[in-house]
């Protein structure tokens, strides 16, 4: 008997909790491609149209444009947004002490927001330090890539 309520308890929790979960709004987004290279041509020092379709690339490889794309590493490292920002080097998931949050000054949690200025700017920043290459897909994903003008291909970029 009391098995039987406990499970009718469990279950009838399990799905309030799926109806909830199904209600409240979610943070992530999925970009458009047009939006992240206009983001980039107006809020980096990035103008060149061939670096731009480099990074809209980056973008859909990384992330597939999903603004709260994270993935924690086996040292407890994370990758945030839609350039997957390393926490070791460009941000922090608490602020230091003394110091700055990471080579970008920006907490880890702003790059998983509906924002992509920030992260935009962070990969600018990645870009400067160490070229396109500080993306691992870069290379054999973008820079081969036969389709990359796709990538910008009717984007209003004026």
């Amino acid at each position: 008997m009391f098995r039987r309520h406990f499970e009718n308890r469990a279950s009838a929790l399990l799905r309030f909790l799926c109806l909830v979960l199904d209600i409240l709004p979610s943070s992530s987004r999925i970009v458009d491609r047009c939006e992240v290279a206009r983001t980039i041509r107006n809020h980096s020092t990035i103008k060149e149209a061939w670096n731009i379709k480099q990074l809209v690339c980056i973008a859909d490889q990384v992330s597939k444009f999903n603004t709260s794309a994270e993935v924690t590493r086996l040292n407890s490292q994370r990758s945030v947004g839609i350039y997957q920002i390393p926490s070791r080097f460009y941000c922090r998931d608490q602020l230091p002490a003394e110091g700055q949050a990471g080579l970008c000054h920006k907490l880890c949690g702003s790059y998983l927001d509906d924002n992509i200025v920030d992260d935009v700017r962070c990969a600018a920043i990645a870009y400067k330090r160490a070229g396109f290459r500080f993306w691992k897909v870069w290379y054999h994903q973008c820079y081969l890539n036969k389709e990359i003008n796709s990538y910008i291909e009717g984007c209003d970029m004026n």
